[in-house]
């Protein structure tokens, strides 16, 4: 089985997390609140943040996801107005992620 990281253990990510360890996988939980980074990543991440929060997890682990995957939930909705996107229309957030 897998061992799986995700970022932030808010509802979303709780119940991913559920189901990795229901289907039999390690998961490890970084909390957005933590400032210390953890030592190890899993082979599957998750980002289960709020997308602001995308650009400072690419930066401080950006070695230790080179070859992960990732799995994106993200909605990059800008939150000040909750009318448009803060990723180009014709692209994606994952797409954004991996140029990255």
């Amino acid at each position: 089985m897998a061992t799986v990281t995700i970022f932030d253990k808010g509802s979303m990510g709780e119940a991913i997390g559920s189901n990795f360890v229901d289907a039999g996988n390690e998961v490890n939980f970084v909390a957005s609140s933590e400032s210390d980074k953890v030592n190890s990543i899993g082979e599957i991440v998750v980002l289960a943040v709020p997308y602001p929060a995308v650009e400072g997890i690419l930066a401080t682990y950006a070695d230790e996801l080179d070859g992960k995957t990732i799995i994106d939930i993200t909605n990059p909705v800008n939150f000040d107005s909750f009318d448009d996107l803060v990723v180009p229309a014709d692209s994606s957030v994952a797409e954004v992620i991996a140029k990255k």
